[in-house]
């Protein structure tokens, strides 16, 4: 058995560490070596979502930026794992794929509550701009899932290109049925800068609320858009 095959053998391999070394090879040997590519693309759709990220994550260090690694990625911003999912998302912004952004768009729509999140969090690391993602990243405020406003809002402060909108979209947040949401859209709000009299308003009567945490993120948020709007920014 050459060192290629116990190697690829490794992708199954039952640890998490065994598997990524495995994975680290192949791609670096990958670089040079076109068979070793070709064993990987051939392996891309073998096996469970765990181990097609695997060999996706492989193909990604041996240089294959394309959109033949998407649906491996795509599933893997869904998984379990909180390490797994945050490594695919930086392997998705770095995609080398023109319609990134509509696919990630399109994952908000149709995908579980984990690869919502993810999706969005990808949005915001991408940076794109459009109002097709402002209205698709604006809907997820509504999500069933709290952690999905959550990456919603985080997404939103970054890739708003109507900050008016986006702000009178947090301003309804700071009434989530979720107290650690409520108190993510008062921060949310600080960050964004605007500072209409709605957004002070409604900054001001959650600074007064009974919820402590609400009302120090509030009062927080004033803060620093009063030093902005001091400051004349």
């Amino acid at each position: 058995m050459s060192d290629v095959d116990v190697l690829m053998a490794a992708l199954d391999h039952p640890t998490k560490l065994a598997r990524r070394s495995a994975a680290e090879a192949l791609g670096d040997r990958g670089t040079r070596d076109a068979a070793v590519r070709g064993r990987l693309l051939a392996e891309l759709q073998v096996g469970d979502a765990g181990r097609r990220w695997t060999v996706a994550y492989a193909l990604f260090l041996a240089g294959d930026r394309s959109a033949r690694l998407w649906p491996a990625l795509r599933d893997a911003l869904g998984s379990d794992d909180g390490d797994l999912r945050w490594a695919a998302a930086r392997l998705v912004v770095a995609l080398d794929v023109p319609d990134l952004t509509e696919r990630l768009v399109d994952t908000l729509a149709a995908g579980p509550a984990e690869q919502r999140k993810m999706a969005l969090y990808c949005l915001r690391e991408h940076g794109e701009r459009s109002d097709r993602i402002d209205a698709a990243v604006t809907a997820r405020l509504e999500d069933a899932d709290a952690a999905v406003r959550l990456a919603a809002m985080s997404a939103l402060v970054v890739v708003a290109r109507d900050a008016a909108v986006a702000a009178r979209a947090l301003e309804r947040r700071l009434y989530d049925r979720d107290a650690g949401v409520r108190r993510a859209a008062a921060a949310a709000l600080g960050r964004l800068g605007m500072t209409s009299p709605d957004v002070i308003g409604a900054l001001t009567e959650a600074a007064g609320s009974d919820d402590e945490a609400l009302a120090r993120a509030a009062r927080g948020a004033l803060a620093r858009l009063t030093g902005r709007a001091s400051a004349g920014e």
